[in-house]
């Protein structure tokens, strides 16, 4: 097998062992923990205070939401979208390919 193969298939086993890792690390457990600080609670939100989800996102997340925002670029999510991240994809669909004029 070449080298270049070799080195192609133990960086692929080096990023699944990574993102495996993280996907367990993050995925909440069912057991009890300690009580969260309440003003902790609140910063993370209700989910997080019942322990459905933890403040880290998991690899699934963020491959998710990649997804979601990649399938239609510039459409604005009303909702889901905060105002900057609007007015980010409005700008960005109405700026001249060419680049600013002198």
């Amino acid at each position: 097998m070449p080298l270049r193969v070799q080195s192609g298939l133990v960086l692929f086993l080096i990023l699944a062992v990574f993102l495996g890792g993280w996907q367990i690390a993050a995925t909440p457990s069912t057991a009890a923990g300690p009580a969260m600080d309440p003003e902790y609670a609140k910063l993370l939100g209700a989910a997080a205070q019942q322990g459905q989800q933890t403040p880290m996102p998991r690899p699934s997340d963020i491959a998710a939401r990649a997804w979601f925002d990649l399938r239609d670029p510039f459409y604005i999510h009303v909702g889901v979208d905060g105002p900057a991240a609007s007015r980010a994809k409005v700008w960005l669909s109405s700026s001249e390919p060419e680049g600013p004029s002198t």
